[in-house]
């Protein structure tokens, strides 16, 4: 009977120290709310810190300031003693507390061109062989992986996407934008692959290359015909004036038909549809995962099954 009883302190007492070390480890990391939203920074100090956790007094994460403007993912709410609300989030893949004082709340189509301002993204035309060492890429929704992944949007290996914008993000990786598919979104062309080819890059670089051809002039040797300045004794040269009738010329408003602003405009009217399409997600809080994740229900239910055992032992003497 002292041996059962002596087992079942020892497993009674186990068991809490072992609750007690995992629930004090995540302490500093855990939040009142799972939230799901976006915030942009706006400090009079040009930017904020992300703290371990609600205590300032605990230290900061960065070096330094998150600079505004920076598009936040926040996951989390949590209230300190003085009644601060802070919340958390991820930032060079630190994760961390940052007080609400200096946030504003956006949608998350404002989030992204927030983002890319920061980010000084750049227009481009480029061709891209995807060629991942995980066999594909995935697309999401902003220049980084704290914005939302867009589902059944996977590029695999092999595939060619054009990119029309492009941006470094603060880690070092280079995003890019695809267009022209059935869903648009950015990758990750550090993990992508290699730029195989460019849409009005390579031309560019065609017509770089045209430039031998114009060693054609050589054929302007033909001053042979300005040898016809000898019919210039007939005042018909002076028709050449019709020449003056190249209008023709006038054609170059042809030129104009660099209308491309005008795939800009298309381009807007795409992102215009994305941002009817695109809304921030509320605040969502998952009690059920606050219920599993109470360590006072664990406790509870081992006491349970341990005084369960316990009575077993007791009939068998």
């Amino acid at each position: 009977m002292k041996k059962i009883l002596s087992v079942f302190l020892a497993l009674l007492f186990s068991f809490t120290f072992c609750v007690a070390v995992w629930a004090d480890g995540d302490e500093g990391q855990s939040a009142d709310y799972i939230t799901d939203y976006y915030m942009i920074v706006e400090s009079r100090d040009g930017g904020i810190n992300i703290y371990a956790s609600t205590d300032i007094s605990g230290g900061k994460l960065n070096n330094q300031l998150i600079p505004n403007g920076t598009a936040l993912h926040i996951k989390g709410e949590k209230k300190d003693a003085a009644g601060k609300e802070w919340g958390l989030t991820e930032y060079h893949k630190m994760k961390g507390f940052v007080l609400f004082d200096d946030l504003k709340p956006v949608t998350i189509t404002e989030a992204v061109k927030s983002e890319l301002s920061v980010l000084g993204a750049e227009e481009t035309d480029e061709n891209v062989v995807v060629g991942a060492k995980a066999g594909s890429v995935k697309m999401y929704t902003g220049p980084g992986e704290k914005f939302p992944e867009i589902s059944s949007s996977e590029i695999l290996n092999g595939e060619t996407v054009l990119i029309s914008m492009k941006a470094e993000t603060e880690d070092g990786n280079l995003w890019g934008k695809v267009t022209g598919r059935e869903k648009e979104g950015w990758i990750n062309l550090s993990e992508a692959g290699e730029r195989k080819g460019t849409g009005k890059g390579s031309e560019r670089a065609v017509d770089k290359k045209a430039p031998a051809p114009t060693e054609m002039p050589k054929v302007t040797e033909t001053p042979t015909a300005t040898e016809v300045p000898k019919a210039t004794e007939t005042p018909a040269a002076t028709e050449v004036p019709k020449a003056t009738e190249t209008p023709v010329a006038t054609e170059v408003p042809k030129a104009t038909e660099t209308q491309k602003p005008t795939k800009a405009l298309e381009k807007t009217e795409k992102e215009a549809t994305e941002e009817t399409a695109e809304t921030a997600s509320s605040k969502n809080v998952d009690a059920v995962s606050g219920l599993f994740m109470n360590p006072v229900l664990w406790v509870v239910a081992a006491l349970i099954l341990i005084a369960l055992i316990f009575l077993y032992f007791l009939k068998l003497k």
